[in-house]
């Protein structure tokens, strides 16, 4: 079990968070754009970006996991993607972030 102790007031509830659609995929697993937030209007929630690690990930990819979260929560700029936090119930673990409709920078720069 990962130990994001210090990440408690950033931790989200999986009811939370619906995933739409799958972006990509990766070493580190799947990004999904998906909505969190809840209520029937567009208001109640956000778009975001869901990266959700592998299922069968080594404990290295699992302690990388847990240490970008950790490093992502210290981060606030208006530069800077904005982190909304970790779902770490059953046995998925996700980042959730701010979705960016361009991708990211590498896909925005070509």
């Amino acid at each position: 079990m990962l130990r994001i102790f210090c990440l408690a007031a950033r931790q989200i509830d999986s009811t939370l968070i619906c995933c739409l659609e799958q972006l990509g995929e990766g070493a580190f697993g799947r990004v999904y754009m998906g909505r969190y937030g809840n209520g029937p209007s567009e208001d109640d929630y956000v778009l975001v970006a869901i990266k959700v690690l592998k299922d069968d990930m080594s404990k290295d990819a699992k302690e990388d996991f847990e240490r970008e979260a950790e490093l992502l929560s210290t981060l606030e700029h208006p530069n800077i993607v904005h982190f909304y936090g970790v779902c770490i119930e059953n046995v998925c673990f996700m980042l959730i972030f701010e979705y960016m409709e361009n991708g990211d920078l590498n896909k925005f720069l070509r």
